[in-house]
């Protein structure tokens, strides 16, 4: 079982499916706030996935030399980070540097959803959008 997984987990990765789950997290939160808040210009939900795309792709080309400057060396640090920040397209990268690094993205991504899933409620019910 556990060598189905490991040939599939790169290959999974390396698929645009969880990005685009992430995108469509996003392109989700956003139409809702849209309709909540009266069709605000800055909410537009198709804006705000394509947003989401592109700082996905410029944080896994700036997080890999970032990470260096700073001498962070430890690849379960290093794949939260990226995790947290670069998405799918991170963890596609950190699964070519490092397993243990892909590990903690995939982990980091997961929390990531939770949290949002949790907190961006809790947060438009505190800023009075709903």
């Amino acid at each position: 079982m556990m060598d189905a997984l490991r040939t599939l987990a790169p290959w999974l990765a390396a698929s645009p499916l969880p990005w685009l789950v992430l995108t469509l997290v996003a392109y989700a939160l956003a139409l809702a706030l849209y309709r909540r808040s009266g069709a605000h210009p800055l909410l537009i939900p198709v804006l705000t996935a394509v947003a989401v795309a592109i700082m996905g792709i410029a944080e896994a080309v700036m997080a890999g030399p970032l990470l260096r400057l700073l001498r962070v060396r430890d690849p379960a640090v290093r794949g939260f980070a990226i995790g947290l920040t670069a998405h799918a397209i991170g963890t596609a990268r950190e699964l070519q540097v490092h397993p243990t690094a892909g590990a903690f993205t995939a982990l980091a991504m997961g929390l990531d959803g939770v949290a949002t899933a949790v907190l961006a409620p809790v947060c438009v019910a505190l800023l009075g959008w709903l």
